[in-house]
């Protein structure tokens, strides 16, 4: 980098001082926020953050969790299962979308075939379908890893003893 750019650069750096309100912080930090699948915040602006404490208190009382470890995996679940709902919707989004889009030319077909056509002309046209995928197929694993290391540490004591111990009524 030439030191005329260099020197322009730092220059131009030190005018910006980032946002001053807590509001501007907070949008500011949603800069990146695309699809809200891969993010660090669960809940987005658009959603309910009431609906999602009960969602979250449901599966606390499902699991009881018994400690921090199970509590966290918890909450990886119940952060899990609510983006796979939010990817969910977001297909049923565009689907409608899509048929809405095409209704003119679609207005004899069946619903099957206006659906069909919806999800062609998106795989066609976007990778929004592919995207999406891979998106949930990502947060399924995440959701499954999570169940499963919580299932197990949940398992009952007798079901963790070693197979050579003796019972306690042999002894």
């Amino acid at each position: 980098m030439s030191t005329l750019r260099s020197e322009t650069a730092r220059l131009n750096g030190a005018k910006s001082k980032g946002p001053k309100s807590p509001a501007g912080r907070r949008r500011s930090s949603l800069n990146a926020l695309t699809h809200g699948l891969c993010s660090s915040v669960v809940v987005l602006s658009n959603e309910s953050p009431a609906l999602f404490t009960a969602y979250l208190d449901g599966y606390i009382a499902r699991f009881s969790p018994a400690d921090t470890v199970e509590l966290d995996l918890v909450q990886q679940i119940v952060d899990s299962s609510w983006r796979l709902r939010r990817a969910l919707a977001m297909e049923t989004a565009a689907y409608e979308r899509e048929m809405l889009r095409q209704a003119p030319e679609c207005e004899d077909f069946t619903e099957d075939v206006r659906l069909f056509t919806a999800i062609q002309s998106l795989a066609d046209n976007s990778r929004f379908p592919a995207h999406l995928s891979r998106y949930e197929s990502r947060i399924h694993r995440m959701y499954h890893r999570a169940m499963d290391t919580l299932t197990q540490l949940q398992r009952p004591a007798a079901q963790k003893t070693l197979q050579n111990e003796p019972k306690e009524e042999d002894q």
